[in-house]
């Protein structure tokens, strides 16, 4: 997994152009900077930066990191901004699409955990075809959507895929059916 400090490093490396400049933004010394940076590099099994003179110049692999640190970071702030309206006590809704592909007892079980872990979350489930939800999600109408398949690329919609598990399918026919389908 991601330490999401570490990334942050990276962003503010690759927006200084230097690891010295960047230590002096966010005040940390070079060399934790520096090892973070390498921690990260070495768990991904990539590298971030290549030196030209006396400054940093991103990879491929570091713009793709930084790209997706940038986005990562503004659903954190829009996140907190979010959060800061909801009163204590109340109860928060938490709106989950679930495609009408995925078994309803796989969308029970990835949502176990959040129903156990607050009693103050009301939870509320819509089923639906998987872009109809996105359409939501896209509109802030939703949560999370649980589906059967990444976002597709031809949908614009800001949000990520991480795939959860896999099922089998399988099928069932009498003999004389089965002789037919050969």
């Amino acid at each position: 997994m991601i330490n999401f400090k570490h990334l942050y490093y990276v962003r503010e490396v690759a927006s200084a152009g230097s690891i010295a400049r960047a230590s002096e933004r966010i005040h940390l010394t070079p060399q934790t900077i520096s090892g973070q940076i390498s921690v990260l590099e070495e768990t991904l099994g990539v590298k971030f930066f290549h030196r030209q003179g006396r400054t940093l110049e991103l990879t491929e692999a570091g713009h793709v990191a930084v790209e997706y640190a940038n986005k990562i970071f503004h659903l954190g702030s829009e996140l907190e901004e979010r959060l800061q309206h909801y009163p204590e006590g109340r109860t928060r809704l938490f709106r989950v699409g679930v495609s009408d592909l995925v078994p309803k007892s796989i969308a029970y079980r990835l949502l176990e955990p959040a129903i156990q872990l607050n009693k103050q979350m009301r939870i509320v489930c819509t089923e639906g075809q998987q872009t109809d939800l996105l359409g939501e999600l896209a509109v802030h109408r939703m949560e999370l959507v649980i589906a059967d398949s990444p976002i597709p690329p031809n949908m614009n919609i800001k949000g990520f895929s991480h795939k959860l598990g896999s099922s089998t399918l399988s099928f069932y026919a009498t003999k004389e059916l089965k002789a037919t389908l050969k």
